[in-house]
């Protein structure tokens, strides 16, 4: 039983999952912007004067989706999860129907993907509004690296796939762009198209962490702020001697 601030108590499986439905509420409700728009983790009360702890070692991008949710004038929580999960695998399905129509994979295929991707996920995921979207974003991925083209839509696609990816969170990004990566290089579907789709996927890449370190300038002021909370939390993870 969690219950979140001064909102009635609510019973769930996982911190997660409040988690979704905490940080959306806190970007629609509290002035996130002199936050630059980073994950505030805790409920910031209307006249508190405490204000929220801010999460700065990551993006935020799946945030928006319980934000946007409850600005549609859904605030029943329990609402707000189920449509999360509604949004997150439909968004797998869309980049499903994509993948299989730009790559045409046979069978063997999409079970050894799909093998790879949950030894790096769970199927409870797709009960979690905070990670179902790995699935979503690995297939389109899966769809843009399948048959790079050089047409405009094709590149948007691995730009916008990568941009994702690394606005979502970082070590599943990195584990995705290596497995993009890998069939971009290997694969015979992609010879022709192949240095295009890498500097369209790279640059969207790029642009991700970009947009994220300048929320960080925002929020901390300078990057000497950043590296110093770079070390400071690098040596708090630091095993006790």
């Amino acid at each position: 039983m969690y219950r979140i601030g001064y909102l009635p108590p609510v019973r769930t499986g996982t911190s997660e999952i409040v988690d979704f439905y905490v940080q959306g509420w806190n970007i629609v409700n509290t002035p996130s912007a002199q936050f630059a728009y980073l994950t505030q983790l805790s409920v910031h009360e209307p006249g508190s004067a405490s204000g929220p702890i801010v999460y700065t070692h990551g993006p935020n991008a799946h945030r928006f989706i319980s934000a946007i949710i409850i600005a549609a004038g859904v605030v029943n929580i329990q609402q707000v999860l189920v449509l999360g999960c509604i949004a997150g695998v439909t968004f797998i399905g869309a980049g499903a129907l994509v993948f299989l129509k730009r790559a045409s994979p046979s069978w063997w295929i999409v079970a050894f993907l799909l093998l790879l991707l949950i030894d790096y996920t769970a199927a409870d995921h797709l009960i979690n509004p905070y990670r179902v979207w790995h699935y979503g974003l690995f297939v389109f991925a899966l769809a843009a690296a399948g048959r790079p083209l050089r047409s405009r839509a094709g590149l948007l696609l691995a730009v916008l796939s990568a941009f994702f990816l690394f606005q979502y969170e970082i070590a599943f990004a990195v584990f995705t762009f290596v497995v993009i990566v890998f069939l971009a290089l290997t694969s015979p579907v992609c010879r022709r198209d192949r240095l295009a789709f890498l500097g369209a996927f790279g640059g969207g890449a790029v642009l991700a962490v970009g947009v994220f370190l300048a929320q960080l300038l925002v929020y901390y002021g300078s990057f000497g702020a950043i590296v110093d909370e770079a070390m400071r939390t690098y040596i708090e993870a630091l095993p006790p001697k």
